[in-house]
């Protein structure tokens, strides 16, 4: 699995790290990194951040092509409609399609604005863990005593749909 911004972590932990001379024991000195998330999450900058975009615009492409075709069912239903007459069996029998229509219409739009959120907060959430993974190892592999995630308070309400990203970044 590709890391998505091995590129930032390599860059900033050596730049920001702060090492305090070596005392008079002789002692290894502290050694601390920090790691700007944010700048990891930018899609024109990594691949696998390209990658998570990708996959999120085709699940809002097949929930946009569902909707769409729900949609054309209901204007042919409608259309259906004008010609008939309330005293003709085959009318009631078109607006109670049209009905069901407009009602998984209303269903797909909902469940599938939740499906899109879900899966992109499943995304922020892998791409977060393997950012981690990977800042673990670079500073076990480098020396790092603690290594600090630097990121902008959080000014949005924990109700917010996209929290998850708020939170991360």
């Amino acid at each position: 699995m590709r890391t998505p911004c091995l590129a930032v972590v390599f860059a900033m932990l050596p730049a920001y790290a702060l090492a305090q001379p070596t005392d008079q024991d002789g002692k290894r000195p502290f050694k601390m990194g920090v790691v700007n998330l944010k700048q990891c999450f930018e899609k024109d900058k990594y691949e696998r951040i390209k990658e998570v975009d990708v996959e999120l615009q085709k699940v809002y492409a097949d929930f946009s092509a569902s909707v769409i075709e729900t949609q054309k069912k209901i204007e042919g239903l409608k259309l259906q409609l004008e010609g008939l007459k309330p005293e003709m069996s085959i009318y009631w029998d078109k607006l109670g399609q049209l009905k069901l229509a407009e009602t998984e219409l209303d269903f797909k739009k909902k469940f599938g604005r939740q499906q899109y959120l879900n899966k992109y907060n499943d995304l922020q959430i892998t791409v977060y863990n393997e950012i981690r993974r990977v800042v673990n190892i670079y500073g076990k592999e480098h020396g790092f005593d603690l290594i600090l995630r630097v990121e902008e308070p959080q000014l949005e309400d924990d109700d917010n749909l996209q929290g998850v990203s708020a939170r991360i970044q």
